[in-house]
């Protein structure tokens, strides 16, 4: 009603769609992790090389130790992501009220 399609955008879509850009944004980043881990069976490093020396050595330290490391790395990034979602999903229900 009477709006551009730049202020539609702006003004409506967008502030509607924020908490499912920043979901994305969590969803690639944690998936981003796990490839990175994995990208050390391919000596590309990382925290995955840990993990994967520990296999080819057969040392069960590092092996879980390269697991925890990847695993609260992902872990971490997904709470930050998932409280950041939450700040701005809630600054969206209180700003008409």
């Amino acid at each position: 009603m009477s709006m551009t399609r730049r202020e539609v955008f702006f003004k409506v879509q967008l502030p509607l769609s924020k908490r499912s850009i920043i979901t994305g944004m969590r969803l690639a980043a944690v998936s981003t992790i796990q490839i990175a881990t994995l990208a050390a069976m391919i000596n590309a490093g990382g925290l995955g090389t840990i993990l994967f020396d520990g296999l080819r050595t057969l040392n069960v330290n590092k092996i879980v130790v390269g697991s925890v490391l990847s695993g609260l790395l992902a872990i971490a990034v997904n709470y930050g992501l998932s409280r950041l979602e939450k700040y701005y999903s809630e600054g969206e229900s209180n700003e008409y009220n």
